[in-house]
């Protein structure tokens, strides 16, 4: 957001994360050394005209030191925007969010990632009165043009890529795969991401023990050599228990590269698999529906390549609404109207000279 706003005004960035996880003493006498720099710079340019403020909140007990900048931010007649990246406090209500909340007052925009986080936001905060939409598909590059390549030899791969974790559902994709081989489908496992601790390494020892020749076991992967993996796919799985799921990217990135999207519905997933673009399942049954959809795919092959072939439109159409909603928000922001410079269709980019932005107070974010 920062890159996007800096095109358009002049941007003050105070970047607040802590720089690690861990924490400590040092950790908190570090964040409140980036939280004074970040008040400091509110203050210096608290005096100047249409003073807007930009801030990523954070979950947990981070918010602590969100409220010191928006008590200040308030205090100084910035008007704030707020970014909202996890559901942590949309699907239960944080007393201490409500309270910062109320701090930014019913004149703060409200930044969601997709509808059903901005209703379940409004639900649990009754002040909220303003809610925009900007999807994580507006990071997205276009997809490849052109029809899908032919795919696999009459077998079906499947595939799950991320952290593997038990919450992100590893041991749910391990036993759709050994009910599908124990049919007698023809099934083949694609993995690829760090094992997150015994139990997870336990069962992928297992697949590899078992299915020698089906299972294919990566680390992390980037760039080129995580392209090559989606195009070796038939079907992604992302069956998430993940309590705070909130958009991942990796859908959208299975989806552009023509994979349909077997998932849970966790947080805005069900706003995003749509359109025959695969299916979002509950989680209770999550594995029967899995399983009779995966099946009929083998089944029927040319419904297995519409399904890829409506995956790629969907995160078409979803990147360019979401580059659209990146423009207007911006805008917003910024005190301009960047839509009246074509940016919808061509990028923000375009959207003009920075001497036609008004000036930007600061930009607080985490990360």
């Amino acid at each position: 957001m920062s890159e996007a706003l800096g095109r358009v005004a002049r941007v003050r960035l105070a970047d607040v994360a802590p720089g690690t996880l861990k924490r400590s003493p040092a950790y908190h006498l570090a964040r409140l050394a980036r939280i004074a720099r970040a008040a400091a710079t509110l203050v210096a340019q608290g005096l100047g005209p249409d003073r807007r403020l930009y801030l990523c909140i954070a979950g947990g007990a981070g918010v602590y030191y969100d409220l010191v900048l928006a008590a200040l931010a308030r205090l100084l007649r910035y008007r704030i925007f707020i970014h909202h990246h996890s559901f942590t406090y949309v699907n239960r209500r944080d007393r201490r969010t409500a309270l910062l909340f109320r701090l930014c007052g019913t004149g703060a925009v409200h930044i969601c990632l997709c509808q059903t986080m901005a209703q379940r936001l409004r639900a649990r905060y009754p002040r909220i009165d303003r809610c925009e939409i900007l999807s994580n598909a507006a990071l997205l590059p276009a997809p490849e043009p052109g029809e899908l390549p032919p795919r696999g030899d009459g077998s079906v791969t499947l595939g799950h890529l991320g952290n593997l974790t038990l919450a992100k559902g590893l041991d749910t994709v391990v036993a759709l795969f050994h009910r599908l081989r124990a049919e007698g489908l023809p099934v083949r496992l694609s993995l690829a991401g760090p094992a997150a601790g015994e139990a997870e390494s336990r069962l992928i020892d297992g697949l590899r023990r078992d299915f020698p020749g089906a299972v294919a076991v990566h680390g992390p992967l980037y760039g080129a050599e995580k392209d090559a993996f989606f195009r070796d796919l038939d079907v992604f799985l992302f069956p998430s228990r993940y309590p705070n799921e909130a958009q991942p990217l990796v859908l959208f990135e299975a989806m552009a590269a023509g994979v349909p999207v077997i998932a849970t519905g966790r947080g805005c997933i069900g706003d995003d698999v749509t359109g025959g673009a695969g299916l979002v399942s509950d989680e209770a049954a999550f594995l029967d529906s899995a399983a009779a959809l995966i099946r009929h795919w083998y089944e029927d092959r040319a419904s297995l390549r519409a399904a890829g072939r409506a995956a790629r439109e969907r995160v078409r159409a979803l990147r360019e609404a979401a580059r659209c909603d990146l423009d207007h928000i911006v805008g917003l922001i910024a005190g301009i109207n960047v839509l009246e410079a074509g940016a919808c269709q061509n990028g923000y980019a375009d959207a003009g000279p920075r001497r036609h932005a008004k000036s930007l107070g600061a930009h607080a974010g985490h990360g």
